[in-house]
């Protein structure tokens, strides 16, 4: 631990000291029609790293090149945002302790991974808590959430958006599921992470949190009766090869919801112009991921569940599902305080 907590310490210092040295003075202000003026002879951009776990041919990974360029045009050259898909460094917990040392990266990920600082951001990504992704997109742009931001802000990190709706998780396994008592029956793989497991015993499923690794041979093998996952993760991973038959009930316990997350000073020390660019371009790079994971689940993956036989159940009553979780909810951080925001905004949308 003691080795992997300085090679943590030494990358962050080596980014802070390489990336940080691009200068940021002399910078031309962005010109009207949101294009820039050529940069001074003796400028520096500014280099900045954003992370993902998300593949390099996934939708939402193409939808932050696409981003990244418009930035780098919006800029005159300015900010250049270097991509690295893959989990190729800096995620999880090491790319969250370089954040917060303000090295010069932008990271690609889960509120969640910032409940330590802010517990109320794991609160916010509760089951059950969006029946739809209206309702969620709404959230992040409410004055409650904007509180939230400043209690961010106030602890060094700053959530640039939070609006990478990607889809929702549901149960994939060898029998249907209508019922939360047919549910029951089953022995699913699960994440290991605390909410996950809450929900699972709440909702009393019996679950085993194997490596994602060992779960195709675990399905295979007949040890597990599925996991539960986004539809890409039967498309990805070819799961109707280890289940057979392959059945994908529309659970929606989760909406995986990503975001853009910077350390507060590092985001400071840019030039006011360029922060406007940036966060207005990762904000629509949120709601394009959106659009382009809807428009895949419903084309492509589709397509491709149709095609090996997948079948797809769709769900015609969870009340039962959400309110055996809903003391998941009520039991995380202001758990009930997020509920009723939520139901409030749910009221209003109708």
């Amino acid at each position: 631990m003691k080795l992997k907590r300085l090679s943590i310490v030494l990358m962050t210092i080596c980014l802070v000291a390489t990336l940080c040295s691009c200068g940021q003075s002399d910078a031309p202000a962005p010109a009207p029609g949101g294009s820039s003026a050529p940069a001074q002879p003796d400028a520096k951009p500014i280099e900045i790293k954003l992370t993902t776990t998300d593949p390099s041919t996934a939708v939402t990974v193409t939808e932050l090149y696409n981003t990244a360029k418009r930035i780098s045009e919006r800029t005159g050259g300015m900010v250049d945002i270097q991509v690295y898909p893959d989990g190729q460094m800096l995620v999880y917990q090491e790319g969250v302790e370089a954040l917060m040392s303000n090295a010069n990266l932008i990271m690609n990920a889960s509120a969640s991974y910032f409940s330590d600082y802010v517990p109320v951001m794991g609160t916010v990504l509760s089951p059950y808590l969006y029946d739809s992704r209206e309702i969620a997109a709404e959230f992040f742009v409410s004055e409650y959430w904007g509180g939230i931001v400043e209690e961010c802000k106030a602890k060094g990190f700053y959530p640039i958006c939070n609006n990478g709706l990607i889809g929702y998780r549901s149960v994939i396994a060898s029998t249907p599921v209508n019922t939360l008592a047919e549910m029951q029956k089953l022995d699913l793989r699960i994440p290991s992470s605390d909410v996950m497991i809450q929900l699972f015993t709440a909702l009393g499923v019996n679950y085993q949190t194997l490596a994602f690794a060992d779960t195709f041979s675990a399905c295979q093998t007949g040890m597990i009766d599925g996991l539960e996952g986004v539809p890409l993760t039967i498309t990805s991973n070819s799961l109707w090869d280890c289940l057979k038959p392959c059945v994908y009930s529309k659970t929606n316990h989760t909406l995986d919801v990503y975001g853009m997350f910077v350390g507060y000073d590092f985001w400071m020390s840019i030039p006011e112009e360029y922060r406007a660019v940036i966060e207005e371009e990762l904000t629509q790079w949120g709601i394009d991921a959106t659009a382009a994971c809807v428009r895949e689940e419903e084309t492509t993956i589709a397509g491709t569940l149709e095609e090996h036989g997948v079948q797809v159940v769709e769900i015609a009553d969870l009340s039962e599902f959400k309110a055996a979780a809903e003391k998941v909810i009520t039991s995380q951080p202001r758990g009930q305080e997020v509920l009723d925001q939520v139901a409030a905004i749910a009221a209003k949308q109708g």
